[in-house]
């Protein structure tokens, strides 16, 4: 017997579910999956390691959207143990699994994020890596300076504020501080190395102070189970907790309407170039305010409803004008 993975995302205030994504698979009801890890990225190349049953091939399959999947081929596990290397892992995200047929791995892939010269970024970690230790999995492209002056900067997010880390490698964070703990995110005032987690579903931003754009790669395995976050009033800084593009108006986002237009949720979107800037209306309070409506989501202030459409790798803000409440992503087998 098999059972489809389907991927959703619930709100914790409503009875309405939304499949986010779903993978076209299937997961045998007996069988031993094998571990992917040890992800690393490249010069356009991504491998990881296998580990699974002995003697056995699996076939590995690829996408750029965890729906569509193409082979890669297959990888024979001698001793149990075995080695993939995609060669063309061209883009900003590609995600990996292997099938014998009946049974399927966990999910494996990378998210690459740029982030310019002279500018900052939000960013979100949508992979787990272990713990998510920002000295672990946000350590893939940011630029160290022996001076401390030209140093990534990491802005983590905390729920009323930032706490603000800087990039060293091991021997320049010895230079400048006279001590280290290896490659990672220190604090300038206290010189130690940093461990906070990144999780799906958190924010942070990146500066970047360098003449050169960087670019970030994270690396882990896509994430199941389910997630909740508090929506608390004044600023909240979230991401999608899986690596995919959706709209907010599809994901059942526990937002805030008031048909007077003075105390909705305020959503403030990267667009580039800044932010993209809308309020939360159910339909009835859209229809009251502006005259129309197009059902519940998020409206411009012309009163046309917006895609709200969040990037891979991508968060971001939402002011809660009023009580908090809580929005939890389910990802799991049904």
């Amino acid at each position: 017997m098999k059972t489809c993975l389907t991927i959703r995302v619930q709100s914790l205030i409503s009875s309405f579910v939304a499949v986010l994504w779903l993978l076209p698979l299937c997961l045998a009801a007996q069988g031993s999956p094998p571990t992917l890890s040890g992800g690393q990225y490249s010069g356009g190349t991504f491998s990881f390691t296998v580990n699974g049953p002995p003697s056995t091939t699996w076939s590995v399959y690829k996408s750029s959207n965890l729906q569509f999947w193409t082979s890669l081929g297959s990888v024979y596990l001698a001793g149990g143990t075995g080695t993939v290397s995609d060669n063309n892992a061209g883009g900003s995200y590609n995600f990996y699994l292997l099938s014998d047929g009946s049974v399927y791995s966990p999910v494996i892939g990378f998210v690459r994020i740029e982030v310019d010269s002279g500018h900052s970024k939000l960013i979100a970690n949508q992979l787990n890596n272990g713990g998510n230790d920002i000295s672990v999995a946000l350590i893939n492209g940011p630029a160290s300076d022996p001076n401390g002056i030209y140093n990534t900067v990491l802005y983590l997010w905390q729920g009323g504020g930032y706490d603000i880390y800087s990039f060293f490698t091991d021997a320049d964070a010895l230079y400048y501080f006279g001590a280290s703990s290896g490659d990672g995110w220190y604090d300038l005032n206290t010189g130690s190395i940093q461990h906070s987690a990144l999780n799906p579903g958190a924010g942070a931003v990146v500066y970047n102070p360098q003449s050169a754009n960087i670019t970030l790669t994270l690396i882990g395995l896509v994430p199941a189970g389910s997630y909740t976050f508090p929506i608390n009033p004044g600023y909240n800084l979230l991401s999608l907790v899986a690596p995919v593009s959706a709209s907010l108006n599809d994901v059942y986002f526990p937002g805030k309407s008031d048909p007077n237009g003075g105390f909705n949720d305020v959503l403030y979107l990267p667009n580039g170039g800044g932010y993209d800037v809308d309020q939360y209306f159910t339909a009835a309070d859209a229809d009251y305010y502006f005259g129309q409506d197009a059902g519940d989501g998020w409206y411009d202030a012309l009163g046309a409803l917006q895609p709200a459409r969040t990037q891979v790798g991508s968060d971001f803000y939402v002011l809660r004008n009023g009580t908090g409440s809580s929005w939890t992503q389910i990802y799991f087998l049904p």
